[in-house]
């Protein structure tokens, strides 16, 4: 008797890890998921911190894009973003716990798709633009609420070959500061203003005074 309870006690414990391996399989485990597996660079990263959808940002991104390590917490309407890893799958970010086999980001630029419009280089903050080497002439700057005047100003300081900026403010305009800046790129000759610029009777007086520049584009939304 005592044998057969024995092997019946041993039945019941294979049983419930074959059946607790099955519900992992099914679903439990996050790299089950196709997309959540391609996500984390195939198991790379093991901790989701975060997921938002930004269908938009396929234009600029394409369908996938490891963007690497970033310490924002903000983007595109999104606010108390964690830090961590950012992996683009259309249509939405993965923000990724900085997992000890995944480092800390390898310091690289943010470099995106290349497009007719766009430059390949980007920074959208004071730490990325402090990464830019002297000599990068085609740069867009995206400023993301009207205190990121800061970002252009280390963007001049890092990198004042510059002879081909985007401008890019999506909300609330571009501060006065900003435009009147402009001025002290010494090589500056295409500037290209893309978003919601807020321009004001000031504001373009500003802009006619760039008088180095050989195009000047707006695009609004």
């Amino acid at each position: 008797m005592k044998r057969i309870n024995a092997t019946r006690r041993l039945l019941v414990t294979a049983l419930v890890t074959a059946l607790v391996s099955i519900g992992s399989a099914r679903g439990e485990d996050p790299n089950a998921d196709p997309e959540l597996l391609k996500a984390s660079l195939n198991g790379k990263f093991k901790t989701l911190l975060k997921k938002i959808d930004i269908p938009r940002d396929e234009e600029e991104y394409s369908k996938f894009h490891d963007w690497g390590y970033w310490s924002g917490t903000k983007w595109a309407g999104h606010d108390d973003l964690p830090r961590g890893y950012w992996v683009y799958v259309a249509p939405s970010w993965y923000i990724w716990k900085a997992d000890s086999k995944a480092g800390r980001g390898n310091g690289r630029l943010p470099i995106v798709k290349k497009t007719a419009d766009r430059p390949a280089i980007v920074v959208r903050n004071v730490e990325e633009a402090a990464k830019l080497p002297p000599g990068v002439e085609s740069l867009r700057v995206v400023m993301r609420r009207r205190d990121d005047h800061p970002t252009l100003v280390a963007a001049l300081r890092h990198a004042p070959n510059i002879r081909r900026l985007n401008l890019d403010h999506p909300d609330g305009g571009v501060p006065l500061e900003s435009i009147k800046l402009l001025a002290k790129f010494p090589k500056l000759e295409e500037l290209f203003l893309e978003g919601d610029l807020g321009l004001d009777d000031q504001t373009v007086m500003e802009l006619g005074k760039l008088n180095r520049l050989k195009s000047l584009r707006l695009r609004v939304p």
